[in-house]
């Protein structure tokens, strides 16, 4: 089964002067075909999207990519900011550097790039963080969205996934409805994960 996100995924892509989004593609063990893997996951391209239409140009790409190794990609629909990475880097490799530590310090770009350190919505239409709520069932998704419409949670996207689909919700004070992000949300026996990250599907 192909799923292909491109289409829905654009349009939640707001841009401003130093504003980035980042795509990884990600060969994982647990995948049908994969189960020979020696890791978990394997990072296989990365890419930092800071222009409107870069995303659309590298679809090709991403897709053949995909094929090639057989793996999803996927995007974190938070807007970051370069500027604020850039900061984040400098920091973490001064520290490196100061403790004279090298160790996998190639990597550090990349990592970075998904810091919270580096969001930055101010400016933009995009006024508050994007978080995930996990569906894994395609039959639960309207449980899932009677949920936050109960709630008054403004649901941005409904990003399909292989067997259901991600939620992208904005942020909302958990305390109060008595949640824990990163944990599970349980209504009408029905069980989800509420991600504090907006990390989700674009090709698999």
């Amino acid at each position: 089964m192909r799923i292909d996100n491109f289409a829905k995924i654009q349009p939640l892509l707001e841009f401003g002067k130093d504003t980035y989004y980042f795509v990884q593609i990600i060969k994982r063990r647990k995948d049908e075909g994969n189960e020979g893997l020696e890791v978990t996951e394997r990072k296989i391209w990365q890419k930092f999207i800071d222009k409107p239409d870069l995303l659309e140009n590298l679809k090709q790409e991403i897709q053949e990519l995909c094929t090639i190794y057989n793996a999803r990609a996927y995007i974190e629909l938070n807007p970051r900011s370069l500027e604020r990475w850039s900061i984040e880097l400098a920091r973490k490799l001064l520290d490196r550097i100061s403790l004279h530590d090298f160790t996998s310090v190639q990597r550090l770009p990349n990592k970075v790039a998904l810091s919270e350190d580096t969001i930055k919505t101010r400016g933009l239409l995009i006024d508050r963080r994007r978080w995930t709520l996990d569906v894994d069932e395609k039959t639960t998704i309207p449980i899932a969205e009677k949920w936050t419409d109960n709630l008054r949670i403004r649901r941005v996207a409904n990003i399909p996934t292989l067997s259901g689909a991600h939620l992208i919700i904005e942020s909302f004070n958990y305390k109060q409805a008595g949640l824990k992000l990163g944990g599970m949300v349980e209504t009408e026996g029905v069980k989800f994960i509420l991600s504090p990250t907006a990390n989700t599907l674009l090709y698999y």
